[in-house]
C-alpha cells in the first residue's frame, strides 16, 4: 500500500462498491421498506445465472491480482534478507491478509449462493465482512502509530472510517431490516474510497504534498514513512490540513448519500406518509355524552 497505485486501485474498488451498494440498497428500501433485507453482497437485477453474482466474482478475480502486486510489485521482491523478514515487507504481508480476509469472504458468500455444498445463515456474510473490516482496522491502526507524521494523521483518520464500516457490518448481522444502518454502511465504504484517493495524492505527489514536507527518495520502493516533514511547524500545519481535508470529505460523502437517496425516491415516486391531525373541537354537534342514570341500591 505504500505506493500511489496501491492507494488509487483500492480507493476505486471501494468507492465503486460504495456507489453500488448505495443505490442498490436505496431502491430496495423504497420499493419496499418494510419487507427491507440488508445484504452484504448486491445482486445484479434482471439478470440470471453467474452474472448475478457479478459483485462476487469481481472480487475473486481482482483479489489475488491485488496480492500478487502487494506482495511482488509494489515493493522489491525480497522476503528474507540473511534469513529475517526486512521491516518494510512486514506491511506488504498484513496487507495481503487483510485482502485474503474479502477473498475469503466471497468465496465462502459465492459457494454458499451457487451450491448446496455450504448452506450459510443469512446473517453470516456480514459476520464475516465485518471481520475482515476489522483486520483492515487493526493493520492499519498499526502503521498510524508507527509514523507519527503525516501518514500517520492519515491513517488514523482512515482508521477511523474502516471501525464504522465494521461497527455497521456487525449491526447489519444482528438487525438486517435497519436501512439507515446499512445506509451509513455504504457511505462509510464512499468515504474509505474518498479518502484512500486524498491519501495517495498527498504522500505521494509533489503537487499535493503539504508545503514542508517531502518524499525520502533514498528508501526502497513501497515503504511506508516515505514521506516527512523536517519542521514541527510544517508537521503541525500538514497534520492540520489533513484533519480539515478529512472533514470536507466526511461532509460531501454525506451531503452526496443523502441526495442520491432523494434522487432515487424521486425516480421511484415515493411519497412520505403524511397523518391527519386529531381534532381537539368538543362541541356537542360533534361528541355527544350519554347521561348517567341514577344509581339505587337495594336494601335487604
Amino acid at each position: 500500500m505504500g505506493t500511489l497505485t496501491g492507494h488509487l486501485i483500492p480507493a476505486f474498488f471501494f468507492f465503486t462498491f460504495g456507489l453500488w451498494h448505495l443505490f442498490s440498497a436505496s431502491v430496495n428500501y423504497l420499493r419496499h421498506p418494510r419487507e427491507y433485507c440488508a445484504r452484504a453482497w448486491q445482486p445484479v437485477p434482471f439478470v440470471s445465472g453467474k452474472l448475478r453474482s457479478l459483485e462476487l466474482y469481481v472480487l475473486l478475480i481482482t483479489i489475488p491480482m491485488a496480492i500478487f502486486y502487494e506482495l511482488g510489485i509494489s515493493t522489491s521482491f525480497e522476503p528474507l534478507e540473511n534469513g529475517v523478514i526486512p521491516i518494510y515487507r512486514i506491511a506488504s504481508f498484513q496487507h495481503s491478509v487483510v485482502l485474503l480476509m474479502f477473498w475469503l469472504f466471497a468465496a465462502l458468500v459465492l459457494l454458499s449462493e451457487s451450491t448446496s455444498a455450504l448452506p450459510l445463515p443469512y446473517e453470516l456474510p456480514f459476520v464475516l465482512i465485518g471481520l475482515a473490516f476489522l483486520v483492515e482496522l487493526t493493520v492499519i491502526g498499526q502503521e498510524a502509530a508507527l509514523n507519527a507524521g503525516l501518514e500517520g494523521k492519515c491513517y488514523v483518520l482512515l482508521s477511523f472510517v474502516i471501525g464504522v464500516s465494521s461497527v455497521c457490518a456487525f449491526l447489519l448481522a444482528w438487525q438486517p431490516r435497519a436501512f439507515f444502518v446499512d445506509f451509513v454502511f455504504c457511505l462509510s465504504l464512499l468515504l474509505q474510497g474518498s479518502w484512500l484517493f486524498q491519501t495517495g495524492l498527498s504522500l505521494y505527489v509533489e503537487n499535493f504534498i503539504p508545503e514542508g514536507c517531502h518524499r525520502l527518495l533514498d528508501l526502497p520502493g513501497g515503504v511506508n514513512g516515505s514521506t516527512q516533514c523536517d519542521l514541527d511547524e510544517a508537521k503541525l500545519r500538514a497534520r492540520g490540513l489533513m484533519g480539515f481535508a478529512f472533514n470536507c470529505h466526511v461532509t460531501l460523502v454525506v451531503l452526496f448519500g443523502v441526495l442520491a437517496l432523494g434522487m432515487v425516491a424521486r425516480l421511484q415516486g415515493y411519497r412520505r406518509g403524511g397523518y391527519d391531525p386529531i381534532s381537539l373541537d368538543m362541541d356537542n354537534d360533534h361528541m355527544q355524552l350519554k347521561p348517567l342514570g341514577k344509581l339505587s341500591f337495594d336494601k335487604r
